[in-house]
């Protein structure tokens, strides 16, 4: 069965949205187009890191002429969240990407646990022989839990004391279930081919648990 990816709905979006096309022009040469997952925000450095669905990273800077958006309304860089789709026209100047416009569309938890939903379907039938493959998907899917888990820390932080106080044990919680996520995917390093199916069964669970707590979490901050 073929996947419906999101990417394919950027430019396409991108335009409703006002976006400035890749083949713009300015002083400094013709503009590009990164679409992708934002993996860091850093607004003191005044930048944002984006993986691109091959796995590149690439890191854009932004400055006082450029237009930081989040769906159709302007916005700050420091309320950018790590996990959420991006598209980010940019041009290279003094050898770094300057962000033209950017345009983020915020991950919902429910669009979070489809996503995890889907990854372990698609290696759930995974053999032994493609160990390695099933260990660096859900490695992904743990990192990229693990930034989400981050980024609620830093929102909750930036929130104040009190924010910071409610979320402290849904946060602990989504620690050890990510310690627990880390632990069984260990075990596939060496597993064998007659434990593969518990192996599997165990790394499954875990990972639905943590995406189970990342969803409490998240749900405990919007309150």
């Amino acid at each position: 069965m073929r996947h419906f990816h999101w990417f394919a709905l950027l430019p396409a979006v991108a335009a409703v949205a006002g976006l400035v096309l890749a083949d713009e022009k300015s002083d400094a040469g013709a503009a590009k187009t990164v679409q992708g997952r934002i993996v860091q925000v850093q607004p003191k450095g005044q930048s944002f890191t984006v993986r691109t669905q091959d796995g590149q990273t690439v890191r854009m800077f932004v400055d006082g002429k450029s237009r930081v958006r989040i769906n159709k309304s302007d916005a700050e860089l420091n309320e950018y969240t790590v996990g959420s789709r991006v598209q980010a026209t940019y041009t290279v100047r003094d050898g770094q990407n300057r962000v033209v416009q950017a345009v983020e569309w915020p991950l919902t938890a429910a669009d979070v646990r489809r996503e995890v939903r889907e990854a372990l379907e698609a290696v759930k039938d995974y053999t032994f022989q493609n160990k390695d493959e099933y260990q660096r998907r859900l490695e992904q899917v743990l990192n990229d839990l693990n930034a989400r888990a981050e980024d609620l820390q830093r929102r909750a932080a930036q929130a104040g004391e009190q924010a910071r106080e409610q979320l402290r044990p849904q946060l602990e919680a989504l620690r050890q279930k990510s310690e627990a996520v880390r632990r069984q995917l260990d075990k596939v390093k060496a597993a064998t081919p007659d434990a593969w199916s518990d192996i599997k069964a165990g790394v499954s669970s875990a990972v639905d648990e943590l995406q189970k707590a990342f969803e409490k979490a998240s749900s405990r901050y919007q309150k």
